[in-house]
Order: structure tokens, then C-alpha cells, then sequence
């Protein structure tokens, strides 16, 4: 029975691919503490288009070709698209599994089951308006993480002007840790400057801001000194953003290069009160051999100042990616 569906199976498969990334940096774990070492990943990606899309994305890393440092990060959305009237207008509701599980670090390992809608509509026929809502359940395999449910929301409208478009968007949520809510907003807008059909230049700004918990709300030990769980006690970010990109068509290349400025502020954990203010700059250049083949390479640089010296540090590092589409 399985060999007769094999051929079913496989002319349902519109497009997929798989990528091989390398990289090597000073900085392994965003510490003062440096640990310098090699990542090795593959990432295998498949796309089925039907009645329901279904998209399948995974990656498994290991760090230092040490068995014990084996990461698998896998996700799974299955989407249905709706046309609306109007050119260009549709909505898409999804549904979106995604599973996080590192062979033997226990406290990482994470299930979150994502519900969504996404809404885009031409208001006017000129002004593109986006929205999105979802509802994110995460359950932690460590008890000494939190569980959480977070509903979420974000709308953007896109306004052209004369050589740039600018993107104003709102966003909102809320997580329940347990009886305990943390709700959180951003404001924030995109300039996209156009320039030329190979020349493009994006700024954009956000800042991100927490409510502070109750005064007793109980912040476990493993949140204080981890990067991996810095989201959970943010308590507001700025960020800004400038992306060059430069589209060389006659050598089916692209050059990116991305200025990323932030400030940081934690919750107050064990009277410790924690700022973070990180500069970064990356450049990326994407090579198309053929019509399957891709070969990229990446470097970044970063730098982050703490009012908590363990988390001062620099960071530099270089990736490799060689991509096979079919």
C-alpha cells in the first residue's frame, strides 16, 4: 500500500530544497566568557501546495561535531489561503507546530502550537493594509521553566510617497504565566526607499515595552544569567535597523548589508537591574549558480554593553551557506 501512495506523495510536492550552513565565531554563547567554536547545520525545507498549504521546515545543528551538543529545531504550518475581492486582497489562516529539542540540555527543550490569521487588503487601491492575530501556547519540557499562553496582535498600513513608501505598524499582546499576566505593546515604522531596480535601502525604528509584573511575581533562577530566555524578562527594547541591498542581476547575486542598534532593559531579578546596549553589523552575499544551487557567505560583527559584566562581550563570526532547491 505505501508504494502505490509513493508516487501520489511525490507529485505532490511543489518545491523543497535543503541547506548546508558552517559557522565559526569567538563567541559561541553572547558571554563575557568567550567560548570560541563551530557550528555545522542542515536544513531541509519542503512546500505542498493543495486545497491547504503545508510547509515543513527543519534544522539540525551540532556544535563542535560533539553528539552532545545536538540541536533539533523542526516546524510544521499548515496554512489555507483565502482571495478576497479586490486585486491583491487575501487572508490566510494557519496553524503552526514548532519543536525545539536539544539532546541533552533538558531546559531548553520547548513545544509551541501557534493559531493565526493574516489579513492584507488594498485600501483605496493605493494604501496596503496588514494585520495579524494569533494565539501562541508554549509548554517547556524543564520544570523549572514557565509554560505560557500568549494571544498576540500587530496591524501595518504601507503608504507610498514620492521614491519611498513608509510603514507604520502597531502591535500588542499578552502572556499568562500561570495566574500571572505580563501584557506588552510596540510601536514602531519602516521607511523603504526604492532606488533603483537593483538598489534598495530600509530604516526602520521600533521600540517594544513590557508591564512590570507584581512586586512578588516569582522569575525563575535559570531566566537571570541565560541569553536563551532574555525575551521572558524584557521589560522594554528600542531598536533601529538600516538594511542596504544591492540585486547584481547579471550575476544572480544579491549583497545585503544590515546596521542593528538596541537598548535593552530587564525585570529587576535578585535586586539585580540589567541594561544591555548592542551594536551589530552584518554582510551577506547570496551567489546563484544555477536554478537549484545557491552558495552564500556571511560575516557579523557585534558588540554588547552591560551594566552586568558578565554580559559584556563582542562577537564576531563567519557563516557559510550552500542551498539545493528542487
Amino acid at each position: 500500500m505505501l508504494i502505490l501512495l509513493l508516487p501520489a506523495v511525490a507529485c505532490s510536492f511543489v518545491s523543497g530544497g535543503l541547506e548546508f550552513s558552517h559557522e565559526a565565531t569567538d563567541n559561541l554563547y553572547l558571554l563575557a566568557s568567550k567560548v570560541v567554536g563551530q557550528t555545522t547545520s542542515v536544513g531541509p525545507f519542503i512546500h505542498y501546495e493543495g486545497p491547504l498549504d503545508l510547509y515543513y521546515e527543519g534544522r539540525f545543528s551540532v556544535v563542535e561535531w560533539d553528539r552532545d551538543r545536538l540541536f533539533l529545531d523542526n516546524s510544521v504550518t499548515l496554512q489555507k489561503w483565502s482571495f478576497l475581492p479586490g486585486v491583491g486582497n487575501r487572508n490566510a489562516a494557519y496553524v503552526k507546530l514548532h519543536s525545539f529539542f536539544p539532546t541533552t540540555e533538558e531546559i531548553y527543550r520547548h513545544t509551541k502550537l501557534t493559531l493565526g490569521d493574516s489579513l492584507s487588503i488594498y485600501l483605496g487601491g493605493t494604501y496596503q493594509f496588514a494585520s495579524q492575530l494569533n494565539l501562541t501556547y508554549q509548554i517547556h519540557h524543564s520544570d523549572s521553566v514557565m509554560d505560557y499562553v500568549q494571544p498576540a496582535v500587530c496591524a501595518s498600513i504601507a503608504i507610498p510617497f514620492p521614491y519611498m513608501f513608509i510603514t507604520p505598524q502597531v502591535s500588542a499582546d499578552i502572556r499568562f504565566y500561570g495566574e500571572e499576566r505580563v501584557p506588552s505593546y510596540g510601536i514602531g515604522t519602516d521607511f523603504h526607499f526604492p532606488l533603483t531596480i537593483e538598489w534598495s535601502f530600509l530604516c526602520s525604528v521600533f521600540h517594544h515595552q513590557s508591564v512590570p509584573p507584581r512586586d512578588d511575581y516569582y522569575i525563575p533562577d535559570s531566566y537571570v544569567d541565560d541569553p536563551f530566555f532574555e525575551t521572558d524578562v524584557l521589560r522594554q527594547m528600542s531598536e533601529l535597523k538600516v538594511v542596504l541591498s544591492r540585486l547584481l542581476l547579471r550575476h544572480r547575486s544579491q549583497l545585503t548589508v544590515i546596521l542593528h542598534s538596541s537598548v535593552k532593559d530587564f525585570f529587576e531579578v535578585e535586586n539585580l537591574t540589567r541594561r544591555d546596549r548592542t551594536l551589530s553589523v552584518s554582510a551577506k552575499f547570496t551567489k546563484s549558480l544555477n536554478e537549484s544551487l545557491y552558495v552564500s557567505g556571511e560575516w557579523l560583527s557585534s558588540f554588547n554593553s552591560s551594566t552586568i559584566e558578565d554580559f559584556d562581550c563582542t562577537k564576531n563570526g563567519a557563516l557559510v551557506h550552500l542551498g539545493l532547491t528542487f
